[in-house]
């Protein structure tokens, strides 16, 4: 059942936060293939997503980018639905800035951005946002860093305290 790959990639987590590179592969391989065998492209591309920052954790960064390259094709051809193709967004452009690869980085924010503006989904506009802020502080375009942090922070004031914290955190990176 798709519920318990969905539980194989919880338990993964656990374990890839625990610094278990290994025992982590190990259940994102079970939802893998909990995921073949299931009608369900969010699981999939939710444990492949998983592998690919566990192997980037790793140090395996080729692999682990083949693997984000993957779900951001999904991601991007609308094959995925609404929270799952957020968060892939999310999640690549999250590792783009952790890895430096700003270039890389600013391509996925600039999708999501398109991608967020397409939706009537409360959050993950302003989640994009802050995502979006760091690349461009980042690259050094600091007004479009700014605008980007503040819209952040009033779209996610309602929506999640702790988003709301990192949008108003960027805002204060950037200035």
């Amino acid at each position: 059942a798709p519920s318990h790959g969905y539980l194989a990639i919880a338990h993964g987590e656990l374990a890839w936060h625990r610094g278990e590179f290994d025992h982590a592969l190990e259940h994102l391989d079970r939802a893998m293939e909990i995921a073949s065998g299931s009608n369900d492209p969010d699981l999939q591309a939710w444990a492949l997503m998983r592998r690919g920052q566990i192997l980037i954790a790793r140090g395996d960064l080729e692999e682990g980018w083949s693997l984000l390259e993957e779900v951001s094709v999904a991601a991007v051809g609308g094959e995925l639905g609404p929270y799952t193709t957020g968060a892939a967004f999310c999640n690549v452009i999250e590792t783009s800035r952790e890895l430096a690869d700003f270039v890389r980085g600013r391509e996925f924010s600039d999708a999501a951005q398109r991608w967020c503006e397409r939706q009537t989904i409360r959050g993950f506009p302003g989640i994009c946002r802050v995502r979006r802020a760091e690349i461009m502080r980042l690259l050094g375009s600091l007004g479009e860093a700014a605008s980007e942090a503040q819209m952040a922070c009033r779209e996610l004031a309602e929506f999640s305290p702790f988003f709301a914290s990192e949008a108003f955190h960027e805002l204060g990176e950037v200035r």
